[in-house]
Parts: C-alpha cells; sequence; structure tokens
C-alpha cells in the first residue's frame, strides 16, 4: 500500500476507519478465523510502509520457530551531538554527526566512499540541499527517509570516491536552502592522510575504549553511531533502521578470521531485523534504483549474520555470498540482553579462478568456542577476491564489542593491462595512466583507431562498444581494444604460377617507368634496365617492386628467388613498407666478387644496419622474414630447409605492405629477378607450380585428338579437342573445363585443365512391361525407347489380399522389388501376382499397460496396414520401452503391413531413474534430452545433446556419461547425473612486449591467433651485449624456451637487461643465512633482487645491514651499484604449550617439552588406548589431522580428544554436507575427490593419473577408519560398474602403506574380476583372482569375515542372492590390523593412460551392528497436512526419494473442499501454495489449510 499524499487525507481516513469499524462490528463472530500474529513489535510504526519486510534481503528458510524477544533495558552514555549548523534562528539547520573536521585514511580505506552523514531540519519546508567537493560542481543530495539507507526524516549521506580526495585537507561545503530563501550554509574539513606502509599478516585490534567517536578507529557507512560502554552502539533507538554499517580494515585485505561479541537490546520484529558481519565489502553500488545513496549491496564476499524473518515468525543463522546468494541457513535462538561470540573467516581457493571458502559460527560470550563451524561453504563465481569487513545492524538496537581480525593474506594494487585486437589498428589511452592503482580507482579508456580502422567494441574486463568507457580498479584490469578493417589482408601466399600477375593481390610500383613485371607461368620476373639506379635508399626509393598489402600484425613468410646475380651491385629483396619513411628492406647484393645478406631499417628515412656481411650464396635462394610484435628475426637459405641466422632485433614499424623488389646502384647493371613464391608460412601453396596441363577423360567409347598434343603447356597456348567416336557411338558432350558440344573445341591454357568427353551408344531399344494376376506394374522412366545402356526401375504393386510373386525378364525369374535393368536390347518383363492368405496379428503387452491395434480383426488381407498403440496404464509409473518379435524399435504409434503372419510384444517397465544435466561452466550452456521425463526405467537409452551458449564449445561429457560423442548415449541404470562441460569457443592472441634491453622472441607455431588449449612455445633471443632475465605478464617463469598453454588472451613480457654489470656480496651471517633469488655472478642495471633473511632455530630476524637497511622480510633491491648485504638475528621469544587429553589416550610431542622457541614445529601425535578412537584437536588447534604439525607462533592450550571404539562402524553413507568424523580421506596424488551423494560416497579418480594399488604402494583414494585389531565381518555394497581397464573398487584392510589386504572388483581389459591380494612390507601375493559376469547393470556386495590370520571373502550381485565363495577365496594373511575402509583406483593398460574412474559405495557394514533401516538419513521429505488429514494433498515432484544433494523438488499444496491453503511451516516457509526446495537433508515439511466459513456482511443504506 502507497502512503497517501493528496491535500485532503483526514476526510478519506476517517471514512475508512468508520467503514473498518461497522464491518466488525456487523459481521462478529461469524468473520473468517484469523491466526494470530505472532511477531510482538518492540517498537510501534506509525506508517504502513513500516509493516513490510525488506525485499532486497533473501528471506530466511530453515529457521526455527522464535521464541519471545522483548526489549532488554541498557542505558547509553551521553551522546555527542555532533556540529550544528544554522545561519539564523528561522534558517534550516544542518548537523554533522561526526562533527566539522573528519579524517579518513589512517585505518585503511574500507571502501570504495567516505561518508559523511548527518541531518537537516528546516521550518518552513526544505527546498534543497546540495554540496560540493573542493569547489568543484554542486551536486543535490536526498533527505530521508527513504525506507533504505536514509532512516529519519532529514538524513543525509554524502558519499565522495576516496580516490578523488587530495592528499591533506579537502573542503567539504553543504547548503541548505528552504522554501523561503533561508539559506545554512555547512564547512566540513576531510582530512585524507593515507596509511603508511602496505598491509602485513597478524592480528589487528579495534578497542573502541581508545576512540572518542566511531571514526577514530573504523569508518561509519550509515547511521549515526556512538561509543558507550566501550563498544559501538547506535545513538538511540530512532537511530537504528535499515542496514547500519560501520566498515573497518582495507579493501585490501583478503584472507582472515574476525571475532567479535555483539549484544542485541532490542529488535523490530515488523522489518524483519539482522545482526552481524560482511566481509569482503568494496562498498555500496549503483543498481539502478536511482536512489541517494546509492543502494546496492550484494557485490561482496559473504553476509554472516543472525535474521528474524517476520513472515514466518523464526529466527536463524544464514551466510549470504555474493550477488545475495543464500548459502546456508541454521536455525537459532537469540536471547536479547545477552553477548554473543561472533567469528567469520574467509580463506581463498588455491585457484584464483574458484570462490573462497566462507566459515561462521556463533555461541554465547559466557560459554566455551565451539570446536567446529555452524557453517563452512564455498562462496559464489564472481565474488571480489579482497574487501573489509563491515558491522551490520538492521533494523536492531545492537552494542559491538572490539573487533578482532586475523589478517593472514592481502591483495597486491591492482595492475591495468591495455592492448589491442582485431584485423585494423588503433591505440587506447588510459586516464589516469599509473603502473598500479587504488583499489576502486575509476579509470577512462578510450579507444583511438588508426586510418582506415574502426573502433568496434572492448574486450576483457571492459564491455560495450562506447569509447570513451570507465572502469573501476577493484581488482587487476586486462582490456583490450578491438579494431577492424574489412579491407585488410594478411599476407597471401603466390607461387607465381599464372599467366598474369593477380591484380587483387599485387600491386607493381615502378617509380622510374621504366621496369617490367613478366609473369612466365612459374615466376614472376622483375627488370630493370642498365644505366640508371634502381635503389631503396636515402637517395630514393626507386627500386621496381611488386607489393601485397598486409595487416600490421604478426606473420612470417618466406620468398624464393631462383634468379643469379653476377655483376656488382646486381641486388633482389624483400621490402617491408609502413610507409615512404619507415620500412625495412632485406636482400642478396653482388659486390663484384661474392654475394652479401643485408638488411636495413629506417626509421623516419634514417637508416639503421642490421647486417651487411659477405656470404657464399648460389641460386636457388631464400629469405625469411618472422615479425612478432616489435620484435624481428631475419633468416636466409639455399635450401629452403636449413637456415641461416641474418639478424634479429626489435623495431616499430605500422606495416602497411609486403613485397618483392629487384635493384641496381652505382654502375647500375641490368637485372631481372625471378622469383618463384611468395609463401605465408602459415598458409603455404601445395604443391607448389603445380604445371598447365591438360587432362582429358572418356566417357562412353571414343577418343579426343588434341592439337598440338604436348605434356604442359605454356601460358595462355591454345589447344584443339577433336572428339573421335567409335563405332556404334556418337559424340555426346563437353565437360569440366569445356562445356557445350562444338567439334572440334578451342581450349586456352592459363592455368592446368580437366576435360570429359561423353560418348553414347546410337542405338535404341523397347522395354515391355505388364502384369499376370492380381497387381500393376510401372516403369521409371517412362518412355517408348531406350539408349543403351539406360536403366529402368521396375516396380511391381500386388492388390490387397494378393502377393507379388517375381519378374519374368525374358522368361527369367527374378523377385527382387522394386528391380533396376540395365537396357541393353529390346527386352519384355511380366510382373506376376498370386492371391495370399490371410494373416494373423497376435499382440501382448508385458508390463504395465495395453497394446490397442486398428483395425482390431481376427485376421487381416494381406498387404493390410495396421497401427499399434502402446498406452501405459494410468496411474502407473510406467512408460512404453520397445517392440519385440516381428518388430522391433520404439516408435510409438507404429503402422506395420500385414505381409505374413506376426506376433509382437510390447514392453512397458516402470520408471525408476531420475537424470540431472548440468553444464560447466555455470552460464555456458544447456543440455537437451531425448526422450524428455522426470524418470526413466532400466535400460532406457537417452540422447543427450550440448547446445552451447554464445561463445562457447562443447568439450566433453563427465559425471554418468564421458567422452566426446554427440549426441552422447546414456543408459539409465541408476540415478544419474551427467555434466556437459564447454570452453570458450574463440581464438586467443598472445601479445609479447619486450622490457628492459634488446632482444627478440620466437613463437612457434608463429599465429596471429590461437585456439583455446593450443600450446605454443616462446624463445627468448637476447640481443648484443644483453641477457634474458624472465618472463612476466600472463607467464611467470625463468624458463627459456618455455611452452604456454592459451586458455585467454595472453600478454607476456620478455625481461631483458644489459649483462651484468654489479656485484651483490652478501656478508655472512650468525644464527641465519640469507636466500637470494635470482642467482647470478653480476647483475645488470636496474634488475630486481629479493633477499629472503632465514633465521635459524631459537632466532628470529631483526633488520638488515651494509648497503640496505630496515625489516622487510622478504626484501626487493633495485641493483643500480655493487651491493654488499647482512642480516642481523636475536634470540628468539619462549611460548608455553600445554596439551591434555580427554579420554583414554595420550599424546606425545616432537621435539618434548613445554617450552617452545618461536618459530619450531612441534609433531603432536595422538595414540588411544585399545577399545578408543582419536576423535581430533580443540581448543588453540581445531583439526582431525593426526599427527599435527604445529608451528609455535604463540602460547597454546590444546586438548586431544578420544572416544570409545566399537571396532569396525558402519556407515550408510545417508546425508549432505560432510562425511561421519570417523573417516579419514587419504588421497597420496592430490587429484581426487570424494562427495556425498545423498545416499552413497563416492570417491572420483582422473583419467590420466596412476592411482595403483600394489607392489609400489598404495595410491589408491580412499576413505580408512581406524579400528582395533580384532576379528570383524565387513559387507560393502557397490554402485558403480566397472566398465574400463584398469578400473578398480574395492576395500583395503591395511596396517599401513606398505601391508596390507585389497580385495575388490575391477575391470581387466576384457570383463570384470573379483580379486584378492596381499602386501607385505612390499612383497606382494596374488590370493585369487575369479572372473564375474554381472547381470546386466547390477549391483555387487562384497562380504569379509576375519578370524585370527583367516580371510573369508565372499561376493553376489542381489540382496536376496545367497553368498558365493570358490576355491582360494579363504586364505591366511598375519597382520595387525590399524585401519579398514574403501578405495578407488586406475591405472595404465597396454600403452593406454589410465581411465579414470568414479567408485560409488552405498553402504559400509559391520554386519554385527549394520544401519536399519538403511539410508534413513537420506536427503527426503516427510510432508504433514495440517490440522487434519482430508483438509489438503501434497504433490511432489519428483514423487518420491531417495534424493540426490541439491536436487531441486517441487512441492505443490492443494486444498479440499471447504479448506483453503494457508502457509508451509517447519523446514520450508511461505504462503505461496507451489514451492521449490533444494534437498540437502531429511526435510520436515508441514502444508497449513484453514477451513472456508461463508458469512455475510451487512452494510447501511446509504453505503449500499
Amino acid at each position: 500500500m502507497r502512503k497517501m499524499t493528496n491535500t485532503s487525507p483526514i476526510r478519506i481516513i476517517s471514512f475508512v476507519i468508520i467503514l473498518f469499524l461497522t464491518l466488525i462490528g456487523l459481521t462478529g463472530a461469524a468473520s473468517i478465523a484469523a491466526q494470530a500474529d505472532p511477531s510482538s513489535s518492540v517498537y510501534q510504526s506509525s506508517t504502513i510502509e513500516a509493516q513490510r519486510n525488506d525485499a532486497t534481503i533473501p528471506p530466511l528458510v530453515g529457521g526455527r520457530p522464535a521464541t519471545p524477544k522483548t526489549a532488554v533495558a541498557a542505558p547509553r552514555d551521553p551522546v555527542n551531538p555532533g556540529t550544528r549548523f544554522q545561519e539564523s534562528p528561522n534558517a534550516p539547520a544542518i548537523t554533522v554527526w561526526y562533527g566539522s573536521t573528519q579524517t579518513f585514511g589512517p585505518n585503511g580505506d574500507p571502501q570504495k566512499w567516505i561518508n559523511i552523514v548527518g541531518n537537516v531540519t528546516s521550518s518552513p519546508a526544505l527546498a534543497s540541499l546540495t554540496y560540493s567537493l573542493n569547489g568543484g560542481p554542486t551536486k543535490t543530495l536526498a533527505t530521508g527517509p527513504n525506507n533504505s539507507r536514509l532512516v529519519n526524516s532529514g538524513d543525509f549521506n554524502i558519499e565522495i570516491d576516496y580516490t578523488d580526495l587530495l592528499p591533506g585537507n579537502n573542503t567539504v561545503n553543504i547548503t541548505a536552502i528552504d522554501g523561503v530563501g533561508g539559506t545554512t550554509p555547512a564547512v566540513v574539513t576531510v582530512n585524507y592522510q593515507a596509511r603508511p606502509g602496505a598491509w602485513t599478516p597478524g592480528a589487528y585490534t579495534i578497542d573502541w575504549s581508545t576512540a572518542a567517536k566511531i571514526n577514530d578507529v573504523a569508518q561509519v557507512v550509515d547511521g549515526n553511531w556512538m561509543i558507550s560502554g566501550g563498544k559501538a552502539r547506535p545513538t538511540a533507538a530512532s537511530a537504528t533502521g535499515f542496514d547500519r554499517l560501520i566498515a573497518i580494515g582495507d579493501m585490501a585485505w583478503r584472507d582472515y578470521t574476525v571475532t567479535v561479541p555483539v549484544t542485541v537490546h532490542a529488535m523490530d520484529l515488523n522489518k524483519s531485523p539482522g545482526v552481524g558481519l560482511i566481509v569482503r565489502w568494496l562498498g555500496h553500488f549503483d543498481n539502478g534504483a536511482g536512489l541517494q545513496p546509492i543502494v546496492g549491496w550484494r557485490r561482496l564476499g559473504a553476509m554472516a549474520w543472525y535474521r528474524y524473518e517476520k513472515a514466518t515468525a523464526t529466527e536463524g543463522l544464514q551466510l549470504l555470498g555474493n550477488t545475495g546468494t543464500t548459502l546456508g541457513t541454521k536455525g537459532f535462538s537469540l536471547s536479547l540482553g545477552t553477548t554473543y561470540m561472533y567469528k567469520v573467516s574467509v580463506t581463498s581457493n588455491a585457484d584464483p579462478t574458484k570462490p573462497s571458502t566462507y566459515r561462521f559460527k556463533v555461541w554465547p560470550q559466557a560459554q566455551t568456542e565451539p570446536a567446529t563451524w555452524d557453517f563452512e561453504k564455498t562462496g559464489v563465481a564472481g565474488e571480489p577476491r579482497n574487501g573489509s569487513v563491515v558491522l551490520v545492524a538492521h533494523h536492531a538496537d545492537v552494542s559491538f564489542g572490539n573487533v578482532t581480525v586475523d589478517l593472514t593474506a592481502t591483495q597486491p594494487k591492482p595492475q591495468l593491462i591495455l592492448g589491442t585486437t582485431g584485423t585494423g589498428s588503433g591505440s587506447i589511452s588510459a586516464d589516469p595512466q599509473k603502473a598500479t592503482y587504488r583499489f576502486g580507482e575509476d579509470v577512462t579508456l578510450t579507444a583511438t583507431p588508426n586510418v582506415g580502422s574502426t573502433f568496434t567494441g572492448w574486450q576483457g574486463d571492459a564491455e560495450g562498444a562506447t569509447s570513451p568507457t570507465a572502469i573501476e580498479m577493484f581488482a587487476d584490469r586486462n582490456v583490450k581494444a578491438r579494431f577492424t578493417d574489412p579491407n585488410v589482408q594478411t599476407p597471401i601466399s603466390d607461387d607465381f604460377n599464372g599467366c598474369v600477375l593477380n591484380p587483387s593481390l599485387w600491386t607493381f610500383v615502378d617509380p622510374l617507368g621504366d621496369s617490367t613485371v613478366t609473369m612466365t607461368g612459374g615466376h614472376a620476373e622483375i627488370s630493370v634496365p642498365a644505366g640508371t639506379t634502381h635503389d631503396l635508399w636515402t637517395s630514393g626509393r626507386t627500386a621496381p617492386r611488386i607489393m601485397q598489402f598486409a595487416e600490421d600484425g604478426n606473420f612470417e613468410f618466406v620468398v624464393k628467388f631462383d634468379s643469379t646475380m653476377g655483376t656488382k651491385n646486381q641486388a633482389q629483396g624483400i621490402l617491408v613498407e609502413g610507409d615512404a619513411q619507415n620500412y625495412l628492406r632485406y636482400n642478396f647484393l653482388h659486390d663484384g666478387n661474392t654475394y652479401k645478406i643485408q638488411a636495413f631499417t629506417f626509421t623516419n628515412g634514417s637508416p639503421t644496419s642490421r647486417i651487411d656481411t659477405g656470404i657464399t650464396m648460389a641460386a636457388p635462394m631464400y629469405l625469411k622474414v618472422t615479425r612478432s610484435g616489435n620484435s624481428w628475426v631475419l633468416l636466409y637459405s639455399a635450401s629452403g630447409t636449413t637456415w641461416s641466422f641474418g639478424a634479429s632485433f626489435t623495431y616499430p614499424l605500422a606495416v602497411s605492405s609486403v613485397g618483392v623488389f629487384a635493384g641496381n646502384s652505382s654502375s647500375n647493371p641490368a637485372h631481372t629477378a625471378k622469383v618463384d613464391y611468395f609463401f605465408n608460412v602459415a598458409s603455404p601453396i601445395s604443391p607448389e607450380d603445380n604445371a598447365r596441363k591438360l587432362n582429358v577423360t572418356i566417357d562412353g567409347n571414343g577418343t579426343v585428338q588434341r592439337s598440338p598434343d604436348k605434356e604442359n603447356y605454356a601460358c595462355d597456348e591454345v589447344v584443339t579437342l577433336t572428339p573421335v567416336p567409335a563405332e556404334g557411338y556418337r559424340f555426346d558432350s563437353w565437360s569440366g573445363a569445356l562445356t557445350g558440344n562444338a567439334n572440334p573445341a578451342q581450349l586456352s591454357m592459363n592455368a592446368t585443365k580437366d576435360v570429359t568427353a561423353r560418348f553414347v551408344n546410337d542405338a535404341q531399344y523397347t522395354l515391355t512391361l505388364s502384369a499376370s494376376g492380381p497387381g500393376t506394374v510401372t516403369k521409371s522412366p517412362l518412355k517408348d525407347t531406350y539408349a543403351a545402356g539406360e536403366q529402368v526401375t521396375l516396380t511391381a504393386m500386388p492388390n490387397l489380399g494378393s502377393a507379388f510373386v517375381n519378374w519374368s525378364i525374358d522368361g527369367v525369374p527374378n523377385a527382387t522389388n522394386p528391380l533396376v535393368v540395365t537396357v541393353n536390347s529390346n527386352m519384355t518383363v511380366v510382373g506376376n501376382f498370386a492371391a495370399a492368405p490371410a494373416r494373423t496379428l497376435t499382440v501382448t503387452a508385458v508390463g504395465n499397460g495395453t497394446i490397442t491395434k486398428s483395425p482390431d480383426k481376427p485376421t487381416y488381407l494381406n498387404g493390410e496396414q495396421v497401427t499399434l498403440t502402446a498406452t501405459p496404464n494410468a496411474g502407473s509409473n510406467a512408460s512404453f520401452a520397445g517392440w519385440s518379435g516381428n518388430l522391433t524399435g520404439t516408435a510409438n504409434p507404429v503402422v506395420i503391413t500385414m505381409d505374413a503372419d506376426k506376433a509382437i510384444t510390447g514392453t512397458f517397465l516402470d520408471n525408476l531413474y531420475t537424470l540431472t544435466t548440468q553444464v560447466n561452466p555455470s552460464g555456458s550452456g544447456s543440455v537437451s534430452a531425448i526422450p524428455a521425463k522426470t524418470a526413466y526405467h532400466q535400460g532406457e537409452i537417452v540422447a543427450l545433446t550440448p547446445v552451447p551458449a554464445a561463445g562457447y564449445k562443447f568439450a566433453n561429457w563427465s559425471g554418468d556419461l564421458t567422452g566426446t560423442t554427440v549426441p552422447g548415449m546414456l543408459t539409465m541404470t541408476k540415478n544419474s547425473t551427467v555434466t556437459a562441460n564447454f570452453v570458450p569457443d574463440s581464438l586467443f592472441s598472445i601479445t609479447i612486449n619486450i622490457s628492459g634491453g634488446d632482444g627478440t622472441i620466437l613463437k612457434s607455431p608463429s599465429k596471429d591467433e590461437y585456439a583455446y588449449g593450443e600450446q605454443v612455445t616462446l624463445t627468448a633471443l637476447p640481443g648484443s651485449g644483453n641477457e634474458f632475465l624472465k618472463w612476466t605478464g600472463d607467464l611467470e617463469s625463468y624458463d627459456n624456451p618455455v611452452t604456454v598453454t592459451v586458455t585467454k588472451n595472453l600478454e607476456i613480457t620478455a625481461n631483458f637487461a644489459e649483462e651484468g654489470i654489479y656485484s651483490l656480496t652478501i656478508l655472512p651471517s650468525t644464527n641465519g643465512s640469507i636466500t637470494v633469488d635470482p642467482v647470478r655472478v653480476l647483475y645488470a642495471q636496474d634488475e630486481q633482487v629479493t633477499l629472503t633473511a632465514m633465521p635459524e632455530l631459537g632466532y628470529v630476524f631483526s633488520g638488515w645491514g651494509g648497503d640496505v637497511s630496515g625489516l622487510d622480510n622478504p626484501l626487493t633491491i633495485t641493483m643500480s651499484q655493487d651491493t654488499t648485504v647482512s642480516a642481523d638475528f636475536i634470540v628468539a621469544p619462549l611460548y608455553n604449550l600445554n596439551v591434555t587429553t580427554s579420554g583414554p589416550g595420550g599424546v606425545t610431542l616432537d621435539p618434548a617439552g613445554t617450552q617452545f622457541v618461536a618459530g619450531t614445529i612441534v609433531t603432536l601425535t595422538a595414540t588411544a588406548e585399545t577399545g578408543y578412537v582419536f576423535t581430533g584437536w580443540s581448543g588453540d588447534l581445531v583439526s582431525n589431522v593426526n599427527p599435527y604439525q604445529l608451528l609455535i607462533d604463540g602460547n597454546k592450550n590444546i586438548v586431544a580428544n578420544f572416544a570409545e571404539s566399537n571396532d569396525v562402524a558402519s556407515d550408510d553413507f545417508a546425508g549432505c554436507g560432510t562425511l561421519n568424523p570417523m573417516w579419514t580421506w587419504v588421497d597420496p596424488l592430490g587429484q581426487a575427490d570424494y562427495a556425498l551423494t545423498g545416499s552413497q560416497v563416492q570417491i572420483t579418480v582422473p583419467p590420466g593419473v596412476n592411482y595403483e594399488i600394489w607392489k609400489n604402494g598404495n595410491k589408491s583414494a580412499r576413505l580408512v577408519q581406524d579400528i582395533a585389531n580384532t576379528n570383524f565381518e565387513i559387507i560393502v555394497k557397490f554402485d558403480s560398474p566397472v566398465t574400463r581397464g584398469y578400473q578398480t573398487q574395492g576395500v583395503l584392510i591395511e596396517t599401513d602403506d606398505d601391508t596390507f589386504l585389497r580385495a575388490d572388483f575391477h575391470h581387466d581389459g576384457t570383463g570384470m574380476r573379483f580379486f584378492a591380494g596381499t602386501v607385505d612390507n612390499g612383497a606382494t601375493r596374488n590370493r585369487f583372482s575369479q572372473p564375474l559376469t554381472p547381470p546386466a547393470s547390477s549391483d555387487v556386495y562384497m562380504r569379509i569375515q576375519r578370524n585370527g590370520d583367516t580371510f573369508r571373502l565372499f561376493y553376489r550381485f542381489a540382496e536376496s542372492d545367497p553368498w558365493t565363495g570358490f576355491k582360494g577365496s579363504n586364505f591366511k594373511f598375519a597382520m595387525n590390523v590399524t585401519g579398514v575402509g574403501v578405495f578407488a583406483s586406475t591405472q595404465p593398460q597396454g600403452g593406454q593412460p589410465a581411465p579414470g574412474h568414479t567408485a560409488s559405495f552405498d553402504f559400509f557394514f559391520n554386519a554385527q551392528s549394520p544401519i536399519s533401516p538403511e539410508d534413513s538419513n537420506a536427503p527426503g521429505i516427510n510432508v504433514t497436512v495440517a490440522p487434519e488429514q482430508g483438509a489438503g494433498t501434497v504433490t511432489l515432484t519428483p514423487s518420491s526419494g531417495p534424493y540426490t544433494c541439491g536436487q531441486q523438488v517441487q512441492l505443490k499444496a492443494t486444498p479440499a473442499a471447504g479448506w483453503r491453503f494457508f502457509n508451509w511451516s517447519h523446514d520450508l516457509n511461505g504462503s505461496n501454495p507451489t514451492q521449490t526446495l533444494t534437498v540437502n537433508k531429511k526435510y520436515n515439511v508441514t502444508a497449513n489449510f484453514v477451513r472456508l466459513t461463508g458469512f455475510k456482511t451487512y452494510l447501511p443504506v446509504a453505503i449500499r
């Protein structure tokens, strides 16, 4: 409902109140019974708007019923009123809450904005409120309330980008003007002081008691806050409202843990209040709502808070991720006035492209911190990698205690990488242009196309096609401007095989007008006459040349010359041109005695010699030019296969054309340069110089005479062709390079030509066709006569009730129908028909369905058509599976022809299995399934087709379908999940920059663009007097050459430096050492070297000496002189380590002791007593790892926990999230993974990795539980098949990694085997290897009994089957059992890589204590109808479990007659009758219905 803003609200409101009271009085007890409002508001709001929930925050789903919330009185300290400005008693009054002088920066930059907050009052009404910064443009401010960041009337919030502030004092002028011209100015001095130095990992504490106001130690984002009782708190109940925020720290913070005590005094329950923390905050952003201040808040790492949900009267903890996505909820009851500890942790993924991990827990301050987290969730793709901490009070009166932050990692300042791409050319500029930027800094980018090119858009971290455009530097940005020019062609190969120079490719440039270019059919010959200079030099560019347009990109081309040079100053070579003043000439020259190889670059007309030296050479001669960016490599050869190095150099040139020239100079001899070919190395012509041949083919019987008759023809030579038919034939036509039927015909030989002469039989024959019996016959084509060799199709069509018998062809029978005959004589053909018996049709339905036939008759005429339709029974969970007998396939309905007695069976199977399709990465495409169903029957085949989104292409399948086949055919044997993996369908560039010195880079292969996943080898060639240092940018490596895999546009810098000239002397240190990176004998000017001080045990680093100083460690220095360095170390402090136990067991420490030097690594090993197991560490160490290597960096109190062992523990692997902690995950190679599906645990080992478990040790991926060395009986159910060698899944019984027993099912390349083997201190022994033939899609069970040293093993394929043993399945093996578990492994076979495997384990049971019923804790939904059965129904889609973790289930509530649906409760909230629930546990859901009761309302006559 909206507020009424017209001028006569009183009359309307009075009428509504009277009408409402009248209705209540008249209806009385007959009114609809309304449920009591469960919320009890602490604050009574006077507006209808106040009763609305905040729709911008995702609702709490999964909370618990809320306990009563009664406000707890908590007196405040005196409030600082701020600074008040008022020009005159009747003018507006401006109050700036945090004073007229405010300082920002020393405590960090926690967000993009600084905020100046306050309130303005005015009577008469306020007309405008504006502000300006440092005399700049005036900007309008909004005033509250706005149901968002501005809570009370007159509230304002000035947001200023902190990067717009000047160092030191800044002036903010605020002006308030009322409706009659009253004006009040306010001046606020903003002192910005950037925090000195970089943030270093460590503990940081915000101690409110040390500050006079909040902004002294933090930054208020929204609201009027105070420090009361040494805590941060809103100044009054009226100061609470939407998201009162305090920001702490810096946007550079990346990984940290924050802890804060929180006391909630009161909450506005009508506004769904919440209290908590935000991590990785960067500031509000404009979400398009058009509000000031801006209100977008979802660009964050995570928000971890307590939430009260008004709509459902529930409360709980909620963890929200980037974009506001709900990561997790948990029921939680909060008591007002009680202090709770909030602890939130954020840890980056080792893969920077993947989201981080967020952990959150809450506990009463009076209690011990729990060992486990309430939430441990993975964030959302696209989340920021860094950001500050924010305290959040949403419609709540709350006190925040001192905030402790354990900072473990920071993000470097963002960098901006710019480049261009496309077929055109241009430039891109940044304003401001910096090496690094401040977080959130705005940068304006401008793209400027070169002449002939057009700017068409941005790529990378900028979007759209607008220039200029702006980006925000919250992280590293990589932006390219794309330029296109439709007229640009990359260098095009030509073998000059034609008879004319290709005018669309080449331009002949003849500056003096006295030279020629001639095409011989194998060469382009450029000739210069004697007596005149034809050169490319400072004196003029007079050499004749053929040039083609070239894209200004990377290229590699080769030119072959077949001409010799025997006279001084003859020249032939290559020209690469930017313009008349900037070009490269690379050529051979004869100096009168020998050949020389020459290369000159011209910059603004000034030449630089790159090579000018004598060589031994003879025709043919080859030149090769390779360009990569500004790096050039020139080679030459006498063979075209073995190349000699000419020159390499850096030369910036905006290439516009390339070509070949001939020349002379000085004595000016005549010369003809014979150019055999000009080849782009990436696209040569093969075969080269294909000669002009004339190939004549005869179709029929005859010959062709040619005049002249030659093997090869000259350019444009004319050939006369005369066809000569054989006797009985005639010439019909030409095809190929000649058409028509001219005889003779002439052909001009300007290329190789293929011609076909067709001769046909000159005779005509008849084919007489008739029918004998009940039927008809036809022939095609239908003609009176046919040429010799012509083919005719004969078709026999029997009448209904008859059958075709055969053909009589000139008396010879033939039963083929239709029949193709070749006419080579007059023919007589008769089609014979006869009456056929009646046909019977028997149909049988197997399963839950029926078969109908139309028409439905006892017998059918031969040839009669019948339609069969298979229909599953109504209400069944079946579908049609296929036909068998005299009909196959799955077509339904299907039409059959009764040409024989037929028996047909239609089979129906129950739909048992669900299919979940996914795409990776998200948004990259979709998957279509045929048939598309909610469930499938056993053995049903589903065709899956990947549909890539724009910019992607299909890569492969994973999950329950592998490979790259499209469509992928999946046979349904279980609940299946299939993922379609897509990769970018783009070509990517590699931009190479040269930094620090002179050098060139070779790319192999050398191309402008590369496909996704293509590998490219980069080789750095230092220039003279230089050396290669390293690669930086998108490649960080010292290797040379180095190979990169292209997955995006790469910008790589090759760093060169002058050969080392400065020495670095490391003085010997006492109690420590210094490492140096890189290690070199001498260092180049300005080369950077990283020094790391390494203290010995018992000592800590205390500072640098020699030519450097300070405490930074590591320390990077820049070499500009001979440098001497030393490091000082002092005795490290001692810390106490107190380790206790809880339960029967002990702990050993290595080294032993209770007091240790800082930096010591102590190994803690927990050992349980007999009958007990170690369950984990608590206290200052929370982990299940045992032994644990502990770094001593402070005093620590640690508890080792032990619990009673029940020998082998049963697990049905039911549920989602984390495994039972009794299991230990072991992944020796670090590339496997495991996951709970809801009713199984799956262990996945990747393809191509050898997870062998045998003589080379146990490298399997496995889950193991510690047990006592006792007798036991284990039963394990496997739900996954083994289909490729060497996929393996089994049970492990171990002493350690060198002594164990493996019992498994594996595939040996031909079939499945049941195998057992033992490894005793590395010595292997096969116990048995039994081939098995399981039923199709069968599960398999394994049973292992241990009695002392005797083991007995059995298997079966169904739970109802008896256990099967065999000779050899009982054996003895002496071992001290310490653990049992399940494993998955693969290994290479027959030269093929390991195939990878996903092993699914349904349960692992101690036969003496199985879990019954099994999978009772699997994801599921129990539905209750309230208040009574019969009030309504609830349907689930899919209709029943078991469900897989994360599966979505739709619930639909349908009321019975006389009832209406009211809402959902317990584990599902809301009033929409159709809801979707993502299943990840066992849910209890109640659908609440209310009875409809009729009533009448009597209105006064006047109202009627």
